[in-house]
């Protein structure tokens, strides 16, 4: 009985032009949205220009992802109370930085951060092919914390340069009635750990109690929220396109100043007792 020879035959050139352009295709809408950068910043008190005690930073997915993440020696005091709520973190008499377990945490200068976090930002940006970094934060206060952080120390002009636009997501998020009506109006905060939390509803998943408030854990389930959001189609119906459309703008750095400004001026009138130090930046605003 003789054999049956089987032939190889390739692939049609239709379906191989076909699976390079989804390659590409894939490729192209990793990179744009490897361009959203998610921020999250703990500081030292409450207020938009406080200093600041951790940044860190989250981009992309699988292969594309990167991370920044530095804790910072600071001048001035940490209001307890403010700590208490959020992230626990606590200075020595000699400014050591530790965890809320107890852990000495490693800090780095302000000015080596500063560098460190505007190399990283440009390198990244360059890794795009030069995309246009657009700023995730989930509040309004971490992008005038950055801002100022920035301009004390004399690099507001180069970080506008590689950072033009920006996204609050939760102001995008409270826009939605679903969202809001599930959540219950008040469990959009990314801690939140109740079964209507914000995190569990989109993600499934309940934030880490023993990690929440630390800045890269916040910045890295807000990546993980923002895009599941987007892209599960059971929130949003739109496309990334729309989104970026309807809801990233332009950084008005402008009025980020004459907001710091403002509060400053309140500030004189009700003075910190925390011994909280607040980085002068935005003089020209004054």
């Amino acid at each position: 009985m003789s054999s049956v020879r089987r032939l190889k035959t390739k692939p049609s050139h239709k379906k191989g032009l076909e699976k390079r352009n989804k390659a590409r295709l894939e490729k192209h809408i990793l990179r744009q949205e490897a361009a959203y950068v998610v921020m999250d910043i703990e500081r030292t008190g409450g207020a938009h220009d406080s200093e600041v005690l951790q940044v860190a930073l989250v981009s992309g997915s699988g292969s594309q992802r990167k991370t920044f993440n530095r804790y910072l020696k600071i001048k001035g005091e940490i209001d307890r109370i403010a700590a208490r709520n959020s992230h626990q973190m606590k200075i020595d008499s000699r400014k050591n930085l530790f965890s809320r377990s107890g852990e000495r945490l490693d800090t780095v200068s302000q000015e080596l951060c500063i560098s460190e976090l505007l190399e990283h930002l440009k390198n990244l940006r360059s890794s795009l092919n030069d995309t246009d970094l657009t700023l995730v934060t989930y509040g309004d206060s971490d992008l005038p914390n950055l801002t100022n952080f920035l301009d004390s120390h004399g690099k507001y002009e180069e970080y506008k340069k590689v950072v033009p636009y920006h996204v609050d997501f939760h102001f995008f998020l409270r826009a939605d009635q679903d969202i809001v009506s599930k959540t219950g109006d008040k469990k959009t905060g990314l801690s939140n750990s109740s079964e209507t939390g914000i995190l569990k509803i989109v993600t499934g998943n309940k934030p880490d109690q023993d990690k929440a408030h630390d800045a890269l854990y916040d910045a890295e389930i807000l990546h993980d929220l923002m895009f599941k959001y987007l892209k599960s189609r059971n929130w949003y119906h739109e496309t990334m396109g729309s989104f970026r459309m309807n809801a990233v703008r332009e950084i008005n750095y402008g009025a980020i100043g004459q907001g710091l400004v403002r509060s400053r001026r309140r500030r004189v009138k009700n003075p910190s007792s925390c011994g909280i130090f607040y980085p002068p930046g935005f003089a020209s605003f004054k």
